[in-house]
This record gives C-alpha cells, sequence and structure tokens, in this order.
C-alpha cells in the first residue's frame, strides 16, 4: 500500500519556471493541461533501459526531475516498487468514437497503456473524440485518418462491405472512400487527392502494400479487397508526406511488401509477414530477405509484427500452424539479429496491446528485458516520437507504471501494476 504525504504550500519560482518549459515542450502535442502540484518518489527501484535502480525521483510541473525542489506538496512511498515507462498501443482501432471510450481508457489505463495509435479511421468519428483524449489526464491518441490504397485494394472491401454492414450500419454511410480510404491508382490521382487527404490534420499517413510482388496480375481483378497500391507509387507517396511533415505507416503482407517499403523509405511497418496461419502460396514469401532487413535496420524503421493475430484464426490446423509460427520466430529472429525497433499493437478492437506482448514473449524470441524495451520503450516513441516520453529521467514528462515485482526476471510481473501516473497527475483506476 502506498503511503502519500501531502503539504499543502505556496508555489515556488522553480515550479514557476518549470512550467514556462513544460509549455514550451508541449507546443508541439494536443496536450495543454499538467500537473502543477510537485511530487517525490520514494523507495523505488527505477529502470535506466537495462536495469533498475533504486532512488528517489521527483516531478515538477509534470516533468521529472533528479534534483530535490525547494517545497514539495506531495511525498509517495513506492514500497519497493519497480518503476517503469508506460506502455503503448501503435496499432488499435478501438478507439475512434465517443461511446466507448471511457470504458476502454479504463481497460486501457488497468493494462497501464497510456498511449494508443490508430492506423486507419474516419475522421468525421474522431472528431466525436474531442475533450476525451490526448489530455494530461485521458488517454493520449494518433490518427492516420483515411488510408491509401489502389481502387479495390484494402480496407475498401472492409469498410464498405463488412463494417459498412455491421458494426458500422447505425452511421447509415454506404461508401468510405475519401472517409476510411483514398483510392490512388496514379501520380494524377495523388496530386488531384492530396488536399483532402491532409484536410483533416493526420497524425501520419497510412499506405497499403498487399502481394506487391503480384500487382500487375491483381490491378484488374476482384481479388476481395486482397491488393494494395502500385509499387511504383511507393516511393512518390513518402516524398510527399516527409515533405508536408508527416511520417508513413506502411501495411504489409508479404516478404515482397517488406522490402518495397524498406525501400522506399516508410517510417513505420504496421505488420510482419507470417501473422496468419492460412498463408496465401509459398511459405517462403513471408520469410524476410536478410538485405531487407539491414536496411531497416539502417533506416530505424520500426516494426509492429500483429502476430497475435494468429491466435483469432478461424481454423486449427497442426501443419500449416506450426510452420506459420516458424515463420513469425525466424523473422523475429532477423529483427533481433540486427537490432530493428519492435512496437506492439493487436491490430484488432476490444484487445490491446497486451495480448500482442504475451503472444511475442511465448514465442520464446525474446529476453524479458528486450520484451519490456519494445513495450514501454520503443511503442510509446513510435507513436509520439517528438515527445519527451518513454524514459525516467530528468525534463522528461513524469509518466510512469509503478509493479510489484521485477520484469526482467518474470515478465508477468507487467500485469502486477499498483500505481500509474500521467504528466503531473495519480492515474486512479479503481472507479471509486
Amino acid at each position: 500500500m502506498f503511503k502519500t504525504i501531502t503539504k499543502i504550500i505556496g508555489r515556488s519560482l522553480p515550479i514557476f519556471l518549470l512550467l514556462i518549459f513544460a509549455s514550451a515542450v508541449l507546443m508541439g502535442q494536443k496536450n495543454i493541461d499538467i500537473g502543477t502540484d510537485s511530487y517525490e518518489f520514494t523507495n523505488g527501484n527505477w529502470f535506466d533501459g537495462k536495469r533498475f535502480v533504486q532512488k528517489t525521483m521527483y516531478s515538477m510541473g509534470g516533468f521529472f526531475s533528479e534534483k530535490k525542489p525547494v517545497n514539495t506538496d506531495h511525498s509517495v512511498d513506492l514500497s519497493g516498487g519497480y518503476v517503469v515507462p508506460p506502455f503503448g498501443d501503435a496499432h488499435n482501432h478501438t478507439v475512434e468514437m465517443s461511446y466507448n471510450i471511457d470504458a476502454f481508457t479504463k481497460v486501457l489505463y488497468t493494462e497501464g497503456i497510456f498511449y494508443l495509435k490508430n492506423p486507419n479511421s474516419v475522421p468525421r468519428f474522431t472528431k466525436s473524440l474531442s475533450g476525451k483524449i490526448s489530455d494530461a489526464k485521458t488517454l493520449d491518441v494518433t490518427f492516420a485518418n483515411g488510408g491509401l490504397t489502389a481502387s479495390g485494394g484494402h480496407p475498401s472491401v472492409l469498410y464498405d462491405t463488412v463494417l459498412a454492414n455491421g458494426p458500422f450500419k447505425f452511421t447509415k454511410i454506404k461508401s468510405y472512400n475519401s472517409l476510411a480510404y483514398h483510392l490512388i491508382d496514379n501520380e494524377e490521382d495523388l496530386s488531384n487527392k492530396w488536399s483532402r487527404i491532409i484536410a483533416d490534420s493526420p497524425d501520419f499517413i497510412k499506405i497499403y502494400l498487399l502481394f506487391s510482388e503480384e500487382f500487375a496480375e491483381r490491378r484488374d481483378k476482384d481479388v476481395n479487397g486482397y491488393k494494395g497500391l502500385d509499387p511504383d507509387l511507393v516511393p512518390i507517396i513518402v516524398k510527399r508526406a516527409h515533405d508536408a511533415g508527416l511520417r508513413v505507416s506502411a501495411h504489409i503482407n508479404t516478404a515482397h511488401d517488406f522490402k518495397v517499403a524498406v525501400n522506399a523509405g516508410v517510417d513505420e511497418l504496421s505488420h510482419l509477414p507470417g501473422r496468419f496461419s492460412q498463408l496465401v502460396g509459398d511459405f517462403e514469401r513471408y520469410i524476410l530477405d536478410e538485405k531487407d532487413v539491414i536496411r531497416a535496420a539502417c533506416n530505424n524503421i520500426t516494426v509492429i509484427p500483429t502476430y497475435s493475430l494468429f491466435e483469432s484464426r478461424p481454423k486449427k490446423d497442426a501443419e500449416p500452424d506450426k510452420k506459420a509460427q516458424d515463420v513469425q520466430k525466424a523473422n523475429l529472429g532477423l529483427l533481433r539479429k540486427h537490432n530493428v525497433k519492435i512496437a506492439f499493437g493487436p491490430d484488432s478492437y476490444n484487445s490491446t496491446s497486451k495480448k500482442e506482448a504475451l503472444y511475442i514473449k511465448n514465442l520464446g524470441v525474446f529476453s524479458n528485458l528486450e520484451l519490456l524495451t519494445m513495450w514501454s520503450v520503443n511503442t510509446p516513441l513510435t507513436i509520439f516520437p517528438k515527445r519527451k516520453i518513454a524514459r525516467l529521467a530528468d525534463g522528461y514528462e513524469a509518466s510512469f507504471l509503478v509493479l510489484e515485482q521485477n520484469p526482467i526476471e518474470d515478465f508477468e510481473a507487467v500485469s502486477m501494476i499498483s500505481y500509474r501516473f500521467k504528466q503531473g497527475f495519480p492515474i486512479d483506476v479503481s472507479g471509486k
């Protein structure tokens, strides 16, 4: 149990100056409300990126300080707990409408997830979240808005058939063209539609590559959405996005898609080949080329495998299931060998990155330290690359979790959260 001692004092000059600094740091993000009280955190073991170090830390104006302020408003005894940065979820479609945001935020906060990325969304829907996200006390979210694909490509079929006639039926929207997706078949389309693509201020650009090695063959066929952009257009799209100051995240299915995206200079890969057991064609087409992995590492690309989708496969078959997981282990092993950054996200509705973290753990490729770094450092930073988060150090946002046990010794400790703190505010998930 935590002991909190609160002091009623006046604000000191150092805190006032820190608030001015904090305002400057936060100008690039939507968060405008930060905690102004100062906190002292004693008896904690703090993660430094490699190990846990016992020390006392402070929060002033919503930012960490290793130097004790002249006055503190609150002193919190962390009872020997293990302090880590909050977790992120880098591929989640649940946060889009206001009707479920409160309940799902509680789920995320309970699991220690403070940051979330939705890599394909409808701006008309996400506008309803104004005032409910991206503040110091609320979930921080980034949106891609509608993704870029080819005519008949993913996710057009998903939105216009499955979602329009299912969970989104109440919206009475028949076509999500120019809402959830933008059809780009040539450079002229890109030029003509670019102003519409960026009109709703996407936080990043999402593009779709599916079986790009068969683009010419699939271009004019109805393949139920199993196709994407012309691979020759991808470098042009990436350059236009980067010129506009926007990062690019690529949906990929095969090893050739991986190659096309990496060579085009994308910033993030929102899948990794081999996430399903019922793979199309030879298994070899899903095994990464080591030269492409080396280039991904050199380009500082972050990869979000979404391999936990394997658990929702409709049909279980021992032989293909084993082959698929062999592909997953081989691909992850190559990423590990070349120090490619990996982040977690489930690519699902009503699920979280915790599912992905535990699934990747059970594949047995990574150490607990590597898994902790992926979830608490890499994932938040691929969502908010310009923010001072994911480090428990001077000048970084004062956001953290306290675990009851050491997650480097036992990764299951990530489920044992005893205290949550976000940008200067304690977070209570008890509902009291």
